[in-house]
């Protein structure tokens, strides 16, 4: 019979296929939601050019930034799932090429500045889950930057379109 307080690897092996399943569950949650997002962003910016409504425009603004807030948020959700992974990787010995820590340690976005060093993850049980994302971090991943651009060339496209080609608001 094994101790009760050592789970068996079998056990460990199963907690965690269902760890890297959840974690793929999210990358696909944010691919889905980041496209939908886009889409909506594109065909908003056309009918603002087709209806010539400036109101339009200033919605189609805000979409890069709910991206960003999406983006950020389903990031967050990821992290406990990782820390799991990384925890059972370690425990089962799989050292030569664990995938949730090749993973992490591969990325260079959001989920990768939160978590911070692979190294050291068992910090983050002392910190608290989730880590905060700070802007800093937003600074230096390259899909921040580029929502960020979207939104101030896609809020220029709103000024422009009120100052000087005088579209009505509504």
């Amino acid at each position: 019979m094994t101790d009760a307080a050592q789970p068996d690897t079998e056990s460990l092996r199963l907690e965690l296929k269902e760890a890297i399943t959840a974690f793929n569950a999210q990358i696909s949650l944010i691919a889905q939601s980041l496209g939908f997002i886009i889409a909506a962003d594109v065909v908003l910016l056309g009918y603002g050019f087709s209806q010539r409504r400036s109101a339009i425009f200033l919605l189609t603004s805000l979409l890069p930034i709910a991206m960003l807030v999406v983006l950020i948020d389903l990031a967050a959700s990821m992290m406990p799932m990782a820390y799991v992974a990384t925890r059972l990787e370690r425990k089962l010995l799989l050292q030569d090429a664990p995938l949730i820590g090749t993973y992490l340690k591969s990325c260079k976005g959001i989920l990768r500045a939160a978590i911070g060093d692979v190294q050291h993850l068992d910090d983050l049980e002392t910190h608290g889950f989730p880590p905060r994302i700070r802007f800093r971090f937003l600074l230096t991943d390259g899909r921040a930057i580029l929502a960020f651009g979207a939104f101030i060339v896609q809020f220029c496209i709103f000024i422009v379109s009120v100052t000087v080609y005088h579209y009505p608001f509504m």
